[in-house]
């Protein structure tokens, strides 16, 4: 038999030992959670409460029990395929600690008649960012936060199509909160895409919201930019309430008409407001204001909607430098705003240059007239754009005084560069309409003289 030396034994104790070791789970800074591909097997709620302040929690593909509660800082990161379920009964996510990250996890909200946001947020520098939330509440809750983001999420509404918005959950709402970052989300098929309420120093950019009520929605709110977003679908694009030192810019806001109510931006009781370089079009009314005042509506492209711009009991109101193509109505005016309305380009007017520069010496008065007889015979629709039309609006006289006048509009779309522009002789256009005009008196007086 052969003999075994003392010193070759403990080499073989010792090594049996090293291995062992490695085998042995222990808390670090950061942990990996592992997960059968088919079946939830971990307890997410055990690890988040062994880890220490400040841990990073990887999550491998698999499913996991999403009812958590985290309470100190830490960051939870999935890898590709990793699903979070919050079954019926269930409570869902809720943090309440500074510091905390939640990425790249797709989180299923099976609860049929939830009570709860699938995420229930407070504290500061949050960063909620590429999850992929299906629910039928409100996706995202955030409650006396501030320094914090909410980026690249896909929130989308998992009910009936054919449900009300009524019974829907908001994608990402904000109550008391200051000094936040959401961009680049995608909303569908909530009640309200983005909400704010009494929140301020916001920017809100970058996102998309589709088949909502309300895409983006401010309530008693201050110092918040809108900018970049997009707007497809919805009831109303931008809805701005008792709201001061609001700014949108460079938004997009499409097809907002499928409702009576809808409008591309709606502004009721709102201040300092400043509506830039956005494209409104496609929608029932483009641009609504009611009860406000401090307007100004600048180098937008306004088109194709029924009403292009609606003023009601506003006040202090600067509109310059737009262009109007293809509205029914370009302004409809209740006769108690005066605003300033001057360098907007009105496809509807062939105005008259005499000293060439672009601006017309004749003014531009936007008349009521089709959206009288609209609402008075609904099938004149059909007749939109028509020269007959066309031709008895320039007939129109009925309380001109009280329309609205551009004084020098513009002769030619602003930012659009026409790739054959036609140029037209002032005195030339003058001949040309100068019989009209005076045919048309003619006829007039003689009607009114039966």
């Amino acid at each position: 038999m052969m003999k075994v030396s003392p010193s070759r034994i403990f080499f073989i104790i010792f090594m049996g030992y090293v291995l062992c070791s490695f085998n042995v789970p222990h808390t670090s800074a950061i942990s990996t959670v592992r997960s059968n591909n088919d079946i939830i097997t971990q307890d997410l709620q055990q690890l988040i409460n062994e880890a220490d302040s400040g841990a990073i929690i990887r999550l491998e593909a698999g499913q996991y029990n999403g009812s958590i509660i985290i309470q100190k800082p830490m960051t939870i990161i999935g890898e590709p395929d990793v699903n979070l379920f919050i079954e019926d009964g269930q409570e869902a996510i809720v943090i309440e600690s500074d510091r905390v990250t939640l990425s790249t996890v797709e989180i299923n909200d099976k609860r049929k008649q939830p009570q709860t946001a699938v995420i229930t947020a407070t504290g500061k520098e949050l960063q909620l960012e590429q999850l992929k939330i299906n629910t039928r509440a409100t996706a995202i809750a955030i409650d006396n936060t501030s320094e914090s983001e909410i980026s690249n999420n896909v929130i989308i509404w998992s009910g009936k199509s054919t449900e009300k918005l009524s019974v829907r959950g908001n994608g990402i709402q904000l109550y008391n909160s200051e000094h936040m970052m959401i961009s680049s989300n995608e909303i569908n098929g909530m009640y309200d895409g983005i909400y704010n309420e009494n929140s301020l120093n916001l920017i809100i950019e970058n996102n998309t919201v589709q088949n909502s009520r309300y895409a983006y929605h401010v309530m008693y709110g201050s110092n918040i930019r809108l900018q970049e977003n997009n707007s497809i679908s919805n009831i109303t694009g931008m809805m701005i309430m008792t709201s001061s030192n609001i700014f949108l810019q460079n938004n997009v806001l499409e097809k907002q008409a499928g409702n009576v109510n809808s409008q591309g931006i709606l502004l009721y009781d709102a201040t300092d407001i400043m509506i830039n370089n956005n494209t409104v079009a496609e929608s029932r009314v483009g641009i609504y204001v009611e009860q406000s005042s401090e307007v100004v509506i600048s180098n937008n492209h306004i088109y194709h909607n029924f009403v292009a711009l609606q003023l009601i009991d506003s006040s202090e109101q600067n509109i310059q430098n737009n262009n109007f193509i293809g509205n029914v109505t370009n302004i409809w005016n209740d006769s108690s705003s005066s605003p300033n309305v001057i360098h907007n380009y009105w496809d509807t007017f062939q105005g008259l240059d005499l000293d060439g520069d672009q601006l017309s010496n004749l003014t531009y008065a936007s008349s009521p007239f089709f959206m009288e007889l609209v609402e008075r015979k609904p099938g004149f629709q059909l007749f939109f754009g028509s020269n007959g039309i066309q031709f008895v609006e320039q007939l129109y006289q009925d309380n001109k005084e009280q329309w609205l006048q551009d004084q020098a509009p513009r002769l030619q779309s602003i930012n659009i560069v026409d790739s054959n522009p036609i140029k037209r002789s002032g005195w030339l256009m003058l001949f040309i309409w100068l019989p009209l005009l005076i045919g048309s008196m003619i006829i007039i007086y003689k009607s009114r003289r039966r």
